[in-house]
Order: structure tokens, then sequence, then C-alpha cells
């Protein structure tokens, strides 16, 4: 009853504040409830929801500062409650109010007034709070106490079957028993499905919901693709530098000379095919792409059947390298200074100059293409066709 009449006097001043043609200096509004007070200057406690509700309203257009304490013997509105004739009507506080609002010192009464009002810990509208300890016990395994893995496995092994007969209820056999090689299997699986459920939850929940990636890890990975697709060269490589760099798509689109931009996270190994995180699962995801794709490096030139004569590598020529140890995107090119010829007088390696020194490539490492080979002749360019398998030993 009094929180609502305190509602009621929030909206009666906001309405008066509109309406008065006037400057207000200050307003302030008495009320003999100290468990109002209380919950309106109230900063810690959590109240019901209806308390918290009108406390919301009530603090929206006031105050804490404004509201303050009255006792019930000067408060003029317990008249209306409490009742009286007409003649007590007239000479009581209802139309002039407390007499303290009528002295010169009214900043002596306001501070007097006490800035905060306890609430009862048994107050019926406080919020419960339930506080529950848990205590968390660490039913790992330990295994440092256990020098050799063996020992561990038997040990664990003893304390399963002991565990399975308490279970069955049968009587447990309180001696050492002949253990069987599938029990210790048993034992030693359990024991790597616990490790990895400690050290894995995340992978193996993600393998559980069959270890789809996200729209984000899925919107990278195919940005990683893009990017290797787009670092195949266009132009061909100078002769006297083929360190020169050539253009690729990667440079029209982005306007920039870096072509590798990234860092490879480098091989990863079938354990780590999901990763810890979507991060990983992107690289992942990239690597394998890549695997695949610079084997297209000695695919890039019509096959034909091994039998067909084809032209042999020659001194000068320019050739993209497979290499394995290469850094996803990245398109190896280089310069043959030197061949070896077998038997049958077909070139089975090649010194290739990439940078700086020279190494010795087999040839069937080795690929001539329009897009990175070029033989310079007089007047013009001439596209040589190069199939490396036609090199290659039968």
């Amino acid at each position: 009853m009094e929180l609502q009449g305190a509602v009621v006097a929030t909206k009666l001043h906001e309405k008066l504040k509109r309406e008065l043609d006037m400057e207000i200096d200050a307003t302030y509004f008495w009320t003999d409830s100290t468990i109002v007070l209380g919950y309106i200057k109230n900063e810690t406690t959590k109240f019901s929801p209806y308390v918290t509700n009108r406390v919301t309203q009530i603090r929206k257009s006031t105050e804490p500062q404004q509201w303050k304490h009255i006792s019930g013997t000067k408060n003029p509105a317990d008249i209306a409650s409490r009742g009286a004739t007409v003649h007590q009507l007239g000479t009581s506080r209802w139309f002039t109010g407390p007499e303290f609002l009528w002295k010169k010192n009214l900043r002596d009464e306001l501070d007097r007034q006490p800035q905060s009002f306890a609430i009862p810990p048994s107050h019926q509208e406080l919020r419960k709070t339930v506080t529950v300890n848990a205590t968390q016990v660490n039913q790992g395994i330990k295994v440092d106490n256990f020098s050799k893995w063996h020992n561990l496995i038997r040990a664990v092994t003893q304390v399963r079957l002991i565990s399975k007969r308490v279970k069955e209820k049968l009587k447990p056999i309180w001696q050492l028993q002949t253990l069987s090689s599938q029990d210790l299997q048993d034992t030693e699986e359990l024991l790597i499905k616990l490790d990895q459920k400690q050290h894995f939850a995340s992978e193996i929940d993600s393998l559980q919901n069959d270890g789809r990636m996200d729209t984000a890890a899925l919107r990278t990975s195919m940005l990683e693709v893009s990017s290797i697709i787009n670092s195949k060269p266009l132009t061909c490589v100078s002769l006297n530098d083929p360190t020169e760099g050539v253009i690729t798509p990667h440079h029209l689109l982005t306007m920039r000379s870096n072509l590798t931009d990234h860092k490879s996270e480098g091989e990863t190994t079938d354990r780590e095919v999901y990763g810890r995180n979507m991060y990983k699962k992107t690289q992942q995801f990239a690597e394998e792409f890549w695997s695949h794709w610079k084997d297209y490096l000695a695919k890039i030139e019509t096959r034909q059947k091994w039998v067909s004569p084809c032209a042999n590598l020659k001194v000068g020529d320019v050739v993209a390298v497979v290499d394995e140890t290469a850094e996803r995107g990245q398109w190896m090119v280089g310069i043959v200074e030197g061949t070896k010829v077998g038997a049958d007088n077909l070139v089975r390696s090649a010194t290739v100059r990439i940078s700086s020194p020279s190494k010795v490539t087999s040839a069937g490492r080795l690929a001539l293409s329009a897009s990175v080979a070029c033989r310079q002749s007089s007047s013009h360019s001439v596209k040589l066709k190069f199939n490396p398998e036609c090199t290659r030993g039968t």
C-alpha cells in the first residue's frame, strides 16, 4: 500500500511540474514507511518483481535523496486513513501539513534525516538467495603411482572385475585372479578413452556432430581455396631472372604485389584433422586442398600416351617445379641450366636454377606450360609442349 502510494506521488509530481507555470527549486517526498524508504534507497539487495518494478518507476523520475522520513504522528495522510469528524478535520494538519514545513530552518530537519534504512533479513519481499557448495572430487586414476604401463592396466583390470561382481550382486573374490588378454585389452581401451575424453572433449563433440563446420569456418576455408587458385601464374617468367615474379589473378584482384601474405601452418597429421578449434579446421581444409591442387603443376599440359614423341628439356627452358616442401600457395619456377640423359637419349634429370644455388631435380618433377614456360627467339616467343611422363623411366 505505502509503496503504491509512493508511485502515485511521483506521477502527481510529474503532472504538477507540467501544469504549474513556475520554477521549482527542489522537491521532497515524505513517507512514514521506513520499509518503502529502504526499497527506494537500496543499492544492493534484490527484491521480488512486484517491488522491483515499482521502485524502478519511482527512481525513473526522482532521486533517492529526495525521499525523506516523517513520523506517523506528524503525517497528515494518516488522518484520512484513520477517520476524523468535521470539527477534528478543520483543526488538524490535513490542510496545513506538518509544522516543520513552515519553519525557516527546514534545512536542519533535512540534515537530521538518516541516509539509509535497513530492510530486515526476514522481510517477505526479499528475493531468496540459495547458496550451494559443490565439492569437486578428482576421480582420475593416479598414473604416477605406477612405474609401468602394464602394471597400471593389470591393477585397473582387477578393480574392474571386482566392481563388476559387486554390481551383479555376486560374491567378490578377494584374491588375485588370472587376467585374460581380452580383459587387459578392454581396460587399455577404457584408459585411452578416458584420457581422450579429458583432453579432447571439444574434438569428440565435433566428431559426434558429424564434424561439420559452421558458416564462418566454411567461409574462411573457401577464401583459403580461392587464394590458392588465384596464385597460379598468368604470364611468362623472365629467362634472365626467374625470381622476378609473375602476374597472378591474386595481384589483379587485390592490387597488391605481395602474394604470400599468410603464413602456412605446416603439415598436419591425420590425428589433427579437425584440430582444437575452428581455425585449425579451416587450415586443415586448406592444406588438404593444396596437397591436391599442387598436383596440377604436373598436369597443366595435354597428356599423351608415353610412347608418343615429345620434346626433351633443353638448357634455358623455364619450368614449374613440383616441390613437396613448398608452402601453401607458392608456385616455384626456375630455369634449366643443365640436363642429364639416359641410355635412350631422353632427359632423366635436370639442373634447375630457382634462386641460388642451383639444384638437381628429376625431370618428372618439372613441367612446361603456356603460363610459365617461354622460349625466346629472335622475333617471337614459342610455346613448348613438354610431357614429364615421357621422360620418366618405364
